[in-house]
Parts: structure tokens; C-alpha cells; sequence
């Protein structure tokens, strides 16, 4: 079973907001490290419970996406 967390990142001052999807909260967090190494990572809380679980049982595909440039402060 896959997740969907939010994250943002914050690379060379620039906040981003991702949607990363992942088998755990912790591989999705590695998964925006490899990405930016560089950058400051959070998970965004509170995580929507609708959106938490992704696809279909046995569905194995990780991804990472931009939600959004724009961060509220």
C-alpha cells in the first residue's frame, strides 16, 4: 500500500510544496532528499486522510510532484 504525504522544501530560499508518494513517511522524505539534499524538508500537517492512502493494494509506483511554488507563511 503506497501514501501520499505533503511536503515542503525549502531550495536556495525558494519554499516548494510536494506531493510525494511513497510506501512510508520516511521513504517519502528520502525520496525529496535525493531530489534536493540541499534544501530544508517538512512533512505539512495535518495530512488529509482522504489523500493519505494512494492507489490500488499491491500498486508499487513512487512519485513526487509540485503542488505548489507559493507557501503560505
Amino acid at each position: 500500500m503506497m501514501i501520499e504525504v505533503p511536503v515542503q522544501v525549502s531550495a536556495n530560499g525558494v519554499p516548494l510544496r510536494l506531493s510525494v508518494r511513497a510506501g512510508s513517511i520516511r521513504r517519502a522524505i528520502e525520496i525529496v532528499q535525493a531530489r534536493y539534499p540541499r534544501g530544508d524538508i517538512r512533512v505539512v500537517f495535518p495530512i488529509r486522510p482522504e489523500s493519505f492512502f494512494s492507489g490500488k493494494p499491491g500498486f508499487r509506483s513512487e512519485r513526487l510532484a509540485l503542488e505548489s511554488s507559493e507557501v503560505a507563511a
